[in-house]
């Protein structure tokens, strides 16, 4: 039920793989997120979210935590 916007958070642990001139290393990471979900009709809807994403730091070298952005598409079946 209920048709228009429907406002959602979330959060979540990640692990990624990084590689970077031949070497590679799994990092843990955590990310929390906000958005909002946009029907389009027929079980189809357009999400739009942002949160920050936190990744640990690769031997001081690399540090890929910060704000993200995400459009997406979705269908419920």
């Amino acid at each position: 039920g209920g048709e228009g916007l429907r406002p959602y958070l979330g959060g979540g642990v990640s692990v990624r793989q990084l590689s970077h001139h031949g070497q590679t290393a799994i990092k843990w990471g955590g990310q929390a997120l906000g958005g909002v979900a946009v029907p389009l009709g027929d079980g189809w809807k357009v999400m739009l979210e942002g949160g920050y994403q936190q990744v640990a730091v690769w031997s001081g070298l690399m540090d890929l935590s910060g704000w993200v952005g995400q459009l997406g598409v979705g269908v419920h079946f």
